[in-house]
C-alpha cells in the first residue's frame, strides 16, 4: 500500500484487546470538528471521534475471517494499537467532494497524500512522547470493525466506500492533520482562498477544534491512559498550529500579500508548528515551543539533545501506509475503465484545472465563519 516513509525499525505492533462494547462506546464520543463552508460538500460536517486503531495488515488487506470456533471471541474482543482523535478518511473525502468534476475523488485523495507527505517526513525527525500518538493519526491505521457502525458519519448515505487500491474509508486521520488537509485542498479554489483569508477561518477553526479536544467527554468512566495521552498530544499539536496560523495571519493581513499566497503561508506555518521537525515534543516542551511561535521563531529548527537524537523512538505504525502512492496516477474510474479510450485520460488531465477554475455558483458560502468561528479572542489569550 504505497512506499513506506519510515523503515522497518520504526515499526512496533503492541496490540491491546478491547471489548466490542468498549469499541462501540468509543464511536459515540466526540462531536463537530468543522461545519461545511460551501453548499457542495457531500457530507456537510467533519466529526471528530476517538478512533480505536486496528493493527496494520500486511499489504493493507483486511484481516482474514476467523474460524467458526473463534466466532464468540470475535464478537467480544478487538485487537487495537492505540487511539487517534480525529476523522475518518471517508468523511474527509466526502467533505471535499461534490463539485461534480471529472476524476474528483482521485484528485482529492491525491492531494490528501501530497499535503500529508511533509508532515510524515517531519515525524521522522521529531522526538518525544507525542510522536507515536501523532504518527498513528497520519493515515497509518484503520478503525477496528467493532467501532465502525457506531460512528455517525459512517451511516450517512454519502459516506463513500473507497476502492481498496486507492485507500480505505475507515482510515484514521488526526484532527490537526485533517484541518490542514481540508483547508489545503479547498484553498486551491481562488474564491475560497479569499473567503478564508478575509475571515481568518483557518486559525479560528483550529481554535474551535482545540476547545473541542479540551472539553472531551469520554463515554466510559475509565479511559486507558494511552488514550488520554493521545488526546493530549493531539490537543498540543492543534494549539501550536492555531498559534502559528494566527501569528502569521496577523502579521500579513495588512500587507500586499494576495489571499492565495497568504493562505499557503498560513498553512505552511501551521503545519511546521504542529509537526516541528527536529524538536522534542511532549508536555514539558510545549510551553517553550509555543513561546517560540509567539515570537515568530522557527521552532522546526529547534535543537535536539544528543541522547534523544541518537536513539529514534519506536513507532507503532508507518505514516501514510493507508494511502497508497500508486493511486496518484489513476482516476476515480480505475483500471477497469481503461477500455473506454482516451476520454478517461482526458477527464483525468482536466480534473486539477477544473477544480481550481470552476465557478462557485453552486457553492454558496455558509455562515460558518460568521457564526461558528466569530467572537473569538486572540489566540494569544489561550493558555499555553
Amino acid at each position: 500500500m504505497g512506499t513506506p516513509l519510515l523503515d522497518e525499525r520504526f515499526v512496533q505492533t503492541l496490540p491491546v484487546e478491547m471489548t466490542k462494547t468498549e469499541c462501540e462506546a468509543a464511536g459515540s464520543e466526540g462531536g463537530l470538528l468543522l461545519k461545511g463552508f460551501f453548499a457542495y460538500h457531500k457530507q456537510p460536517e467533519l466529526g471528530v471521534r476517538r478512533l480505536l486503531l486496528a493493527p496494520p495488515q500486511p499489504g493493507g488487506k483486511e484481516p482474514r475471517k476467523r474460524k467458526a470456533g473463534d466466532a464468540r471471541r470475535a464478537r467480544t474482543d478487538q485487537h487495537t494499537v492505540g487511539a487517534s482523535f480525529g476523522c475518518l478518511l471517508g468523511n474527509i473525502t466526502a467533505y471535499l467532494e461534490g463539485r461534480g468534476l471529472p476524476g474528483e475523488r482521485a484528485y482529492v485523495l491525491r492531494n490528501i497524500r501530497t499535503l500529508l507527505l511533509p508532515v510524515a517526513e517531519a515525524l521522522r525527525y521529531m522526538r518525544g512522547a507525542d510522536v507515536s500518538h501523532l504518527a498513528r493519526g497520519m493515515a497509518s491505521c484503520r478503525v477496528v470493525h467493532a467501532e465502525r457502525a457506531s460512528i455517525r458519519e459512517t451511516v450517512d448515505p454519502n459516506f463513500p466506500k473507497l476502492d481498496f487500491k486507492y485507500g480505505n474509508s475507515y482510515t484514521a486521520v488526526g484532527a490537526t492533520a485533517t484541518l490542514l488537509v481540508v483547508f489545503g485542498v479547498m484553498t486551491t479554489v481562488p474564491d475560497h482562498s479569499v473567503h478564508f483569508w478575509n475571515e481568518g477561518s483557518l486559525w479560528k477553526a483550529m481554535r474551535c477544534a482545540e476547545e473541542a479536544l479540551a472539553s472531551w467527554h469520554p463515554s466510559t468512566t475509565c479511559l486507558p491512559t494511552e488514550h488520554w495521552d493521545a488526546l493530549a498530544a493531539e490537543r498540543r499539536a492543534m494549539h501550536r498550529a492555531c498559534i502559528a496560523a494566527y501569528v502569521m495571519w496577523k502579521r500579513l493581513r495588512d500587507t500586499a500579500t494576495g489571499a492565495s499566497e497568504g493562505m499557503q503561508m498560513l498553512l505552511q506555518a501551521a503545519q511546521k508548528a504542529a509537526y516541528p521537525s527536529g524538536a522534542i515534543v511532549n508536555e514539558f516542551t510545549q510551553a517553550d515551543l509555543c513561546a517560540r511561535i509567539h515570537n515568530a521563531q522557527e521552532i522546526w529548527n529547534a535543537p535536539t539533545t544528543a541522547s534523544a537524537a541518537s536513539v529514534p523512538p519506536p513507532m507503532v505504525v508507518l505514516p501514510l501506509s493507508e494511502i497508497p502512492d500508486s493511486m496518484a496516477l489513476v482516476t476515480g474510474g480505475g483500471p477497469r475503465k481503461r477500455h473506454l479510450g482516451n476520454k478517461q485520460e482526458d477527464d483525468h488531465s482536466c480534473a486539477s484545472s477544473s477544480w481550481k477554475t470552476l465557478s462557485s455558483n453552486r457553492s454558496g458560502f455558509s455562515h460558518v465563519s460568521q457564526d461558528s468561528l466569530s467572537g473569538l479572542g486572540a489566540v494569544g489569550d489561550l493558555e499555553v
